[in-house]
């Protein structure tokens, strides 16, 4: 479910340009890189809802400590933290070009 019109190859981001998805503030938007520490049904179930290395999520604006909320091509996914504290962005400025 890669975006094969992602510029360059995501993988070779600098370690220190990636965050967890969990740490950016409402609004902002972001490249997935990686899903970091999950296993294979994790893996699947994110890549399912569309979640996959290559795809732009902006952070929605939520209520307190519960799950976090993300818009993907319009449309809005709920995810609980542990879930998004594994999803590891970078900004969609610093995508590695061909």
């Amino acid at each position: 479910m890669n975006d094969p019109d992602a510029p360059g190859d995501l993988s070779r981001a600098p370690r220190e340009a990636l965050v967890p998805l969990t740490l950016l503030a409402p609004g902002t938007a972001a490249v997935i890189v990686e899903i970091a520490g999950a296993g294979r049904g994790i893996r699947r179930r994110l890549c399912a809802m569309g979640l996959a290395p290559g795809q732009e999520v902006t952070v929605c604006p939520g209520r307190g400590t519960g799950g976090l909320i993300v818009e993907l091509h319009g449309n809005r996914l709920a995810i609980g933290r542990g879930m998004a504290h594994r999803i590891m962005v970078m900004s969609p400025d610093r995508r590695l070009t061909n």
